[in-house]
Formats: structure tokens, C-alpha cells, sequence
């Protein structure tokens, strides 16, 4: 018995609509893609034209216009651990905004590691990206950052802020909360004063712990600050820093954490001890955590305006010009106060 072959429909093409509609690929290509606002064709060419291409089930053929205009309307965006929560939802609401924009985005997840993050910047610009938006690390080496930039028509930066790149970043004002935070425990007292940091390499987190010395030494009482650093950022890294802030019999009179992947270590040893976070000692912690109010007590967190940040990375990303016309942009964080450290004495 002979077997029928399978239907196979055909793709319709320009040719197929330049067939049909006895106008050139340029026109119909010119009308669809809606360049200069059709302004020098008349209404009624434009309407049988793009009735044709939807009665036919024209699809557009996006890989051979990247070519005939060597854009591809693909952004590159490199994450440095996306189990981290605030790189997820910056991924999310980025990939969200370009979506609506009309660009696709290839998203890579370097996990920290300086060899993975120099592999997923190649592999980006494999891919033609007519941008990249990346978050960098430490040691940050030239020649990557060059490569990007030779490769690549736009470039930036966000969350981590390195002077020397020389390109548009999106960053935090970091010090400003961890020095009203501080501020505030000092005006209630507090003398010990704990603070659990990731590596002091990522400028992040040295923004952050300069925001509370700042203070502390713009104080003449004597206050004590004992910075734990961490040797990730991770919750390990949170548990093994709380546990030396412990067990090196310096317990503080009031603790922050400054991140929220080392807060979720410094939970996880508190309720391993015995220790009621935010009950027996007050505590706040750098970046929203989904279940903060479920805490008991519900926890107090710095937070930063994601939304906002990836917005702007993208605005920045598809602007054209010199790297040198395009300014950095700056957010400001928020306190959401709640019960585990309050700013009413």
C-alpha cells in the first residue's frame, strides 16, 4: 500500500506577495515593515497590502532583515547568579520591556564564576546581539570588556559600578540606606553594631558597609562595628558569617545583613541556634525578600527599584551614539520598615 507524503505548507515569501500583488519585494517589504510611515504610498495600496500578506499568512522573515540591515533586535543579558533573587526579577522585567519593544533577549547566567562569564560574553556576541547588558565581576579584565565593545553597538553595565569601564552603567546609591540605617540605631542607642557582607570586592557591597562607617565615624560617641565578610555570596556564605559573628563572643546589639542571599543564611542559623532574628536582636537586611512580612517578626529590607533599573538599562541599551553621549543612572533605594528593626525608638 503506498503511503501518502505528508502536506507540507509552503512559507509564503515577498516573492509570493509580489506575485499576487503585482508590486516589488521593496515596496511590500517597505509597507510591512511600515518605513518612513508609508507616506509616499496611497491608503488604498497600503490596505490591499497588508490584507494580502494576512490572507496568505505571510510571516516575516527576521534573520534575512538582521542581515540586509545588520540589526538583529537581540539584546545579550548576563547574569551574574540568577538563583540570586534580585538578578531573576531584573531578568524578568528586562526580558518583559524588551518584549514589548520588539527585541528578543538571550539571557546567560555566569554564577559568579570570572572563566563562565568570559565564555557567555563570547557566546553573546556570536549571536550578533546588537547589544549587551551585563552585571561585571571582579577581576574584570580589559581585553573582555574591549572584545564587547569592538563586537557590540551598545554596552552596559548595572548593579556592580567599576569607574574604569568607561561605558553607561545603572547602579544604586548604596551608602545612602546603610547610612540612615545606621543613623538610626545609633540615635537609639546601639553601640555594637553587627554587619554581614559578601566579598568586599564586588563594589556593591563596599559601597554598603562604607554607607554605615561613614556614619559611625561622623560620631564622636564610641561605637563599635564588627564587619563579617563572607567568603560567597550565598546563603552559606550568610550562615558561616553569623556564625562567627557568634562564636567569636562579640555579639552585636543590632545586626544587618547586606544582601539578601547571606540574609537567608543568617535566618537559617539563627533558627538552627535558638536565636529569635529580629526579637532578641534587631536586624535589617539589604534587598526584598518575597516572604519578609511572613517572618516573625516580618523583616525590615532595603529595596531597590528593579523595575526602574531594568528599564533604564534597556532604554540605554537600544540608544545609539558614543558610549561617552550616554549617561550613567543612579537609583535610590527605599526602607520598608517593618517589625524586626523599626525607626521609632
Amino acid at each position: 500500500m503506498k503511503r501518502n507524503k505528508p502536506i507540507t505548507k509552503k512559507k509564503i515569501g515577498l516573492k509570493d506577495l509580489s506575485k499576487e500583488l503585482g508590486l516589488s519585494t521593496c515596496t511590500i517589504s517597505l509597507i510591512l515593515n511600515d518605513k518612513m510611515g508609508n507616506a509616499k504610498y496611497r491608503p488604498e495600496t497600503i490596505e490591499k497590502v497588508k490584507k494580502t500578506a494576512e490572507k496568505l499568512g505571510y510571516q516575516p522573515n527576521k534573520v534575512a532583515r538582521s542581515l540586509a540591515c545588520g540589526k538583529t533586535n537581540t539584546i545579550g543579558l548576563c547574569l551574574a547568579d540568577i538563583t540570586n533573587p534580585f538578578f531573576s526579577e531584573f531578568a524578568y522585567y528586562f526580558e518583559r520591556i524588551a518584549s514589548k519593544n520588539d527585541y528578543s533577549t538571550f539571557i546567560g547566567n555566569f554564577g559568579e564564576d570570572g572563566e563562565t562569564y568570559e565564555r557567555t560574553v563570547k557566546m553573546m556576541l556570536e549571536r550578533n546581539v546588537d547589544a549587551l547588558v551585563f552585571s561585571p565581576i571582579e577581576p574584570l579584565k580589559k581585553s573582555t570588556i574591549d572584545l564587547a565593545k569592538n563586537n557590540c553597538s551598545q554596552l552596559v553595565a548595572f548593579d556592580r559600578s567599576f569607574k574604569r569601564m568607561g561605558i553607561p552603567q545603572v547602579t544604586l546609591d548604596n551608602a545612602a540606606c546603610m547610612h540612615e540605617l545606621t543613623e538610626i540605631a545609633i540615635n537609639q542607642g546601639f553601640r555594637k553594631i553587627g554587619v554581614i557582607t559578601g566579598p568586599t570586592r564586588d563594589p556593591s557591597f563596599q559601597q554598603r558597609v562604607e554607607g554605615v562607617l561613614t556614619k559611625v565615624d561622623s560620631v564622636k560617641s564610641k561605637i563599635k562595628v564588627n564587619i563579617v565578610e563572607s567568603d560567597s555570596s550565598t546563603p552559606d556564605g550568610g550562615y558561616k558569617a553569623m556564625a562567627k559573628m557568634w562564636q567569636d563572643g562579640s555579639k552585636p546589639q543590632v545586626l544587618f545583613s547586606l544582601a539578601n542571599v547571606l540574609t537567608y543564611g543568617a535566618i537559617q542559623y539563627s533558627l538552627d541556634n535558638g536565636i529569635k532574628l529580629g526579637q532578641d536582636i534587631p536586624f535589617a537586611g539589604f534587598d526584598e525578600i518575597p516572604w519578609s512580612e511572613l517572618h516573625s517578626p516580618s523583616l525590615t529590607t532595603v529595596c531597590q527599584p528593579i523595575q526602574e533599573m531594568a528599564e533604564a538599562a534597556f532604554q540605554l541599551a537600544i540608544q545609539t551614539g558614543s558610549f561617552a553621549n550616554r549617561k550613567n543612572v543612579k537609583f535610590s533605594p527605599v526602607i520598608r520598615w517593618r517589625d524586626s528593626f523599626s525607626a521609632k525608638t
